[in-house]
């Protein structure tokens, strides 16, 4: 059943549902990723669900779609046992670009498969093992303090299925639409993440001042109501 599912239906599917909706052959492409069971597999759509930062009635992806996104990513983490020249360049030897030290960027033109990447993590495996699995939510961690060692920081942007446009001049005032997942991994190896735009953009920005001086820099988790809104966004503070 290739129909796209929605962010809601996805975090409110159970196990017998998604066996339900699944052919044979993906069920067969489901095993050959190295997923034994439905619920480990269900478990990282949902998470990804919940970090694609979509609203619960957004169309999100259908499962034809999530598998051919996890049989990419394994194909592309298979080539990083490449000679370490062949890999991805650092930023730090692409300075012309305005680019951090320390910190890659793979820019992919974001669609649901290749995203915007901004990283410090070298192990490859580690990134691809913080896409299947973290340990907390950020929502679940207000008033913490937290010790950045690594972060991972994806934007996906998609194309709107109908642009939005200003009702008097017709002008286009968007045709994308902007998501974003964060990771933070702690220095005793524990990894939080959140869907937030709004952490999100607070954290490029403080690594765009702090630079490799992100690495220990100590963070508490707040909510914060920003100018002209009605709810509360989550956010950090240095300490």
């Amino acid at each position: 059943m290739n129909k796209k599912l929605t962010i809601g239906e996805i975090e409110e599917m159970t196990v017998q549902g998604l066996e339900k909706r699944m052919t044979t052959e993906e069920a067969e492409r489901m095993h050959k990723l190295g997923f034994a069971e439905y619920e480990t597999f269900l478990g990282m759509m949902k998470d990804d669900a919940t970090l694609s930062g979509l609203q619960e009635n957004d169309l999100y992806v259908s499962i034809d779609e999530y598998l051919s996104h996890l049989e990419e990513k394994q194909k592309e983490y298979e080539q990083y046992e490449q000679p370490e020249e062949k890999q991805e360049t650092s930023l730090a030897t692409q300075n012309t670009n305005n680019q951090l030290s320390g910190f890659s960027n793979d820019g992919f033109n974001g669609n649901i498969s290749r995203p915007d990447i901004l990283t410090n993590i070298k192990d490859k495996k580690l990134i691809f093992n913080l896409g299947k699995h973290v340990d907390k939510k950020l929502n679940d961690c207000v008033g913490q303090e937290i010790t950045i060692d690594k972060i991972l920081i994806k934007k996906y942007v998609k194309p709107l299925d109908t642009p939005i446009y200003d009702a008097q001049t017709g002008d286009i005032l968007a045709d994308t639409k902007t998501s974003m997942s964060v990771v933070i991994v702690d220095k005793d190896g524990t990894s939080y993440a959140t869907g937030s735009k709004t952490f999100g953009y607070a954290l490029i920005n403080t690594i765009y001042d702090f630079g490799n001086e992100i690495d220990g820099l100590k963070i508490r988790i707040i909510k914060t109501l920003r100018s002209g809104a009605q709810n509360q966004s989550l956010d950090f503070e240095l300490v």
